[in-house]
């Protein structure tokens, strides 16, 4: 079903258990709730209720994650099969990231190594390809301000001796208060 879902380029805001239905045979699953699917790079208009544990999307987390990200999905998708292997009473009871962190430590020996790294894979490793393009993009264009910025100031110093002597003050400051 998720597969199908990525095909599509469609992101799930409600994947929980209560809005999944499995027929009777385990073969088929079907969505209940489709009220809050978003496609890839579209606007996301709907806002569905968000509930820990099945969705951290306002925790602040992964704050540069885009609100269409098939992120989003992936955190849903590790803590129902994390409920499905420690049991609904273990996972419901995780109302922060914190606690679903301290859960998967606390299950480490308990669960097969490759298991244990496959949830934490869902949980925590993953990240927003797009959200690191605009990281680095923010982030040098931030570097390539602040080098025009030295730049100006530079080309300033030359020319006018007030300018100079604020720069040379501001650097004596800074060189002071380093730490």
């Amino acid at each position: 079903m998720y597969a199908e879902l990525k095909t599509a380029k469609v992101t799930a805001r409600t994947l929980t258990p209560t809005t999944i239905f499995v027929d009777t045979a385990c073969e088929k699953m079907t969505f209940t709730d489709i009220t809050a699917l978003a496609y890839h790079g579209e606007p996301v208009f709907g806002h569905p209720v968000v509930r820990m544990p099945y969705n951290n999307q306002f925790l602040d987390v992964n704050p540069l994650t885009r609100l269409t990200s098939p992120d989003w999905d992936l955190w849903s998708i590790g803590i129902i099969a994390l409920e499905i292997i420690v049991g609904t009473e273990l996972v419901l009871l995780a109302d922060t990231y914190e606690d679903v962190q301290q859960l998967m430590y606390d299950v480490r020996a308990f669960i097969p190594v490759p298991t244990h790294q496959l949830l934490t894979e869902l949980l925590f490793h993953v990240r927003d390809e797009q959200a690191l393009v605009n990281s680095k993009s923010d982030y040098f264009e931030a570097m390539y301000q602040f080098a025009d910025a030295i730049n100006g100031m530079e080309d300033a110093k030359k020319g006018n001796s007030i300018l100079k002597k604020r720069v040379e003050t501001f650097y004596a400051y800074a060189n002071d208060h380093a730490e």
